[in-house]
This record gives structure tokens, sequence and C-alpha cells, in this order.
């Protein structure tokens, strides 16, 4: 009778072992938000574009999980527009591989991705844009992955009027990324 009890004890042992150890796989999955702070940015109507530049590689949270990364599921920008003109402005952002950097409103149009589009900033106000928000003006989600893949971008905000006058401020970057199983 002790034998068969110290059989029942060891499977029991050892099936809590297996269950604890598929748990602990689980915890592994799942997404993790990824959060990169850019630097500020103007432009103006005929005046030289400068971009942002974005460098995954120094992030530390998309570094901890990069091997893991199966997927972007979720993208979203957080952002404090100032409208500098006397005319209303609809932002823009767009981005680009680390490889091709614009800085024309011309070249930045025709050649790069256009990410949050329609972000209206009456003349001389500014407004702020929370990533909830941001989903509202999101395009291009497939294409904005391949780049942010890439690990290295640049960034551009532009308004799709001209002339045009902007600040660009505070500017967050989110992603939700999953994990391989």
């Amino acid at each position: 009778m002790k034998n068969i009890f110290l059989i029942g004890l060891r499977t029991l042992a050892v099936a809590l072992i297996a269950f604890f150890a598929m748990g602990a796989s689980c915890i592994t999955t799942g997404n993790v938000m990824v959060v990169e702070y850019l630097d500020d940015l103007s432009a103006a109507t005929g005046q030289t574009i400068t971009s942002g530049d974005v460098n995954l590689e120094e992030n530390e949270d998309w570094q901890d999980h990069k091997e893991d990364i199966n997927g972007i599921d979720d993208l979203g920008f957080a952002c404090r527009i100032t409208n500098n003109s006397n005319a209303s402005a609809s932002g823009q952002l767009y981005v680009s591989p680390n490889d091709k950097d614009y800085t024309t409103e011309a070249a930045i149009r025709a050649n790069g991705i256009l990410v949050l589009d329609g972000i209206v900033v009456p003349a001389g106000e500014t407004r702020e844009i929370k990533w909830q928000e941001s989903y509202d003006y999101l395009k291009n989600f497939e294409l904005v992955k391949e780049v942010i893949f890439g690990e290295q971008f640049h960034y551009y905000f532009i308004a799709a009027e001209t002339p045009f006058d902007i600040d660009v401020t505070d500017i967050v970057l989110f992603m939700s990324i999953n994990g391989k199983p």
C-alpha cells in the first residue's frame, strides 16, 4: 500500500511539473507594448524637410523580445501638432526605410509611405492626438509594419495643404507586438 501511495505521489508531482511548465510557456507568449519616444519636428512649405530617425535596435523592449516577435498587432501614435499658419492644415505622417531619406514635400508624397492622414488643425491652434484617436487616421498598416521590421526608418510630418507651417512635439510611437509560442 505504501508503494502505491509513493507511486501516486510521484505521478502527481510529475503531472504538476508538466502543468506548470506548460503554463509558463503560455506566459511568455502574448502581446507586449513597445513604446518609442520620437524627436520633435518642424516643417514648412518651401523649406527643406528634416526627417526624424527611429532606431529600434536601441529600444530595450524591442530588443528584449526581438527573437520572439511574431508580428505587430497594433500601431498608434500620440503627438501635439501646432499650426503656425493662418489657414487650417491637415497633418500627415509619412515613413520611409532607413536607406531612403527625403527632403522635399514632393519626394515625401511620391516615395514615402503615408501612415496618418486627415488630422485637421485650425489656423494658429495646437491639437493633441492621443494614441487611441490615431487609429481614425491610420493608413497603409501592412506597409508600415514592413518598414518597422527593418528596425531603422525615417518619419516626416507635413500637411496636405500648401502653404503650411507646423511644429510637431511630444511624438510617441506605440506598437503592440505578439510573441511566438
